[in-house]
């Protein structure tokens, strides 16, 4: 498949593009996405941190640091915006909840002073004590109320938030203790289940579970599933939690080693992906895993030459959408996405050079067989880092000509449709008659023995996932092929 990739990179020049980009600017400040929330009506909320550097990051007097918030319609264009003042805040998450009337936005408030580990802690502009705070604004975007949540008097950090039934919230937390420089000495989870008016259901505490760069992704309605460090075990592990935040259970990770994770997603057959970055003689490679729903590990594919952010979705024929920040020639840092099959191997890709500096990709959000995705385009034509413009982008084309199946390089045996959901059929190169054909799951086990129909095999009822086909004729058995079924 490596061989392909150039020619794959020429036949996505010549697509018909069919990309829409709209560019979101604040008025004489830099900005740069947080985050975008499909609101599940073809309308969209955007988070924007701001910040106010000219180029040589050179401050701007007078131009504090904020956040913007936009609603966007059906056709991508601005219903309204509100700019957030509060004291030095920080914001890291956005929630819109339409059945309380309420956007929620978590992070922290301003600093404070107070006591952490018999050390006085005096608040200024630029330090002090910070704690895990929801913002609530209406659907307007204008303020209502906040909550704090602490711990003692100590530091206590926000890192995830999700909507549960019956108006409830998880949010999840960190305590941690290190000196100014020196190495993290105790860290524990803390999980806090809030009503409806943010006020304290339960909470629960993990020793020696560390948040580190928090990535998370619903599994159901009331499931969790979080990546956490164990400082004990010096290892990180995938923790699944129930809506109480009890934990269900925590397995290691399973893999090449990894700085840290990325991004992690439930795939719609329930398997995890997870993206990863470690580097190989210090050069950076991001690594995309695949596990079953357990968390054991189906297969690892490494991409060479990425820089800065990656992000993952899922179209509805189980194909993957694969996005990174790469360097694009010698100036120039652009985002390409890749079609991956669900085995992880390339099948299209395409750049996407949005300005002339450096251009990241936050998030990719899949709609059907299109998606949308997200990030920054930073640096004009007169600058060194700004002005950077967050994006969001609708996607259609990248799809066309992408008509590549999954199949083994060199066998004279290929499966269409692949991903299939009904029926599959065994197209035959050889000179060779297909004598019976052997299916296994993806453990090995094999499940069935096939020996007529094979231009229309039934697979119906199989449960979604990935399966391994070997073809029997009068010579010899093929090499193992897959497939998989929606």
């Amino acid at each position: 498949m490596n061989r392909l990739f150039p020619l794959l990179l020429l036949l996505a020049g010549v697509c018909q593009a069919q990309t829409t980009i709209h560019f979101y600017t604040v008025p004489f400040k830099n900005a740069y996405h947080v985050q975008a929330r499909d609101l599940g009506n073809d309308e969209f909320m955007l988070l924007f941190d701001t910040y106010c550097y000219t180029p040589g990051s050179v401050v701007i007097e007078g131009c504090p640091r904020g956040y913007y918030l936009y609603r966007l319609d059906a056709g991508h264009d601005t219903l309204w915006t509100r700019h957030l003042q509060l004291d030095y805040p920080d914001f890291r998450a956005l929630l819109p909840d339409e059945t309380q009337g309420k956007i929620k936005v978590f992070g922290a408030l301003s600093p404070e002073s107070g006591t952490c580990n018999d050390e006085t802690i005096w608040a200024t502009n630029f330090s002090g004590i910070s704690r895990p705070t929801v913002h609530n604004f209406d659907l307007a975007g204008e303020y209502l109320d906040s909550a704090k949540f602490t711990v003692d008097d100590c530091f206590l950090e926000y890192r995830f938030a999700r909507k549960l039934p019956g108006n409830r919230t998880l949010f999840g937390a960190q305590y941690f203790e290190r000196g100014s420089q020196g190495p993290l000495g105790y860290a524990e989870a803390r999980y806090f289940v809030l009503n409806a008016q943010d006020e304290t259901e339960q909470s629960f505490v993990y020793p020696d579970k560390y948040y580190f760069n928090t990535k998370w992704t619903e599994v159901d309605d009331t499931t969790t599933l979080i990546v956490h460090y164990n400082v004990k075990s010096q290892q990180h592990e995938f923790v699944k939690i129930d809506q109480q935040g009890n934990e269900i259970w925590a397995k290691p990770y399973q893999g090449p080693p990894v700085v840290v994770i990325r991004n992690i997603q439930i795939l719609k057959n329930g398997d995890i992906a997870t993206l990863g970055v470690y580097y190989d003689n210090q050069v950076r490679k991001n690594l995309l895993n695949r596990y079953d729903p357990d968390a054991n590990l189906l297969w690892s594919k490494e991409f060479n030459n990425s820089n800065a952010t990656t992000a993952l979705g899922e179209l509805d024929n189980g194909q993957l959408i694969y996005g990174e920040s790469m360097w694009n020639g010698a100036s120039s840092q652009d985002i390409m996405l890749r079609v991956l099959s669900p085995d992880g191997d390339s099948i299209h890709a395409k750049w996407y050079p949005l300005s002339p500096g450096i251009d990241q990709i936050g998030a990719i959000l899949a709609k059907g067989n299109a998606f949308y995705f997200t990030g920054d385009a930073y640096g004009g034509l007169d600058s060194t880092y700004g002005p950077s413009r967050p994006f969001l982008a609708f996607e259609d084309a990248i799809l066309t000509n992408t008509k590549e199946q999954i199949s083994d390089a060199g066998s004279p045996f290929t499966i269409v449709p692949n991903p299939a959901a009904n029926t599959i059929q065994i197209r035959n190169l050889s000179a060779a008659q297909i004598e019976f054909i052997e299916l296994y799951d993806r453990t090995g086990r094999k499940i069935r023995n096939i020996t007529a129909d094979f231009d229309r095999i039934n697979i119906s009822d199989l449960e979604k996932g990935m399966y391994l086909l070997q073809v029997c004729d009068a010579e010899k058995k093929s090499d193992i092929l897959k497939f998989f079924k929606l």
